[in-house]
């Protein structure tokens, strides 16, 4: 397990992506304004990702590919935008 909270971070670096048997990861109320982009490619065994209470305006187009696993997704209290496609 990871957790990261409260500390004011902004943004992830890249190597998260080698925690590559990582199952569960926090990230709540924190100041994060986006994720890297190949955020999670290699998260295979990830099931939890709380990533509540932070500045997210966006999520990188190919978010959530490699977490073929993940059970619990947590976006509450961010700023982000459904956008609909026609």
């Amino acid at each position: 397990n990871l957790q990261i909270r409260q500390t004011g971070l902004t943004q992830l670096p890249h190597s998260i992506n080698s925690l590559v048997n990582l199952r569960e990861c926090s990230f709540e109320d924190n100041a994060l304004t986006s994720l890297p982009e190949d955020f999670g490619v290699s998260l295979g065994e990830l099931t939890h990702l709380r990533l509540t209470n932070n500045k997210l305006t966006v999520l990188p187009p190919n978010f959530g590919e490699g977490m073929t696993k993940l059970r619990c997704l947590s976006l509450d209290i961010n700023l982000l935008e459904v956008r609909l496609s026609h």
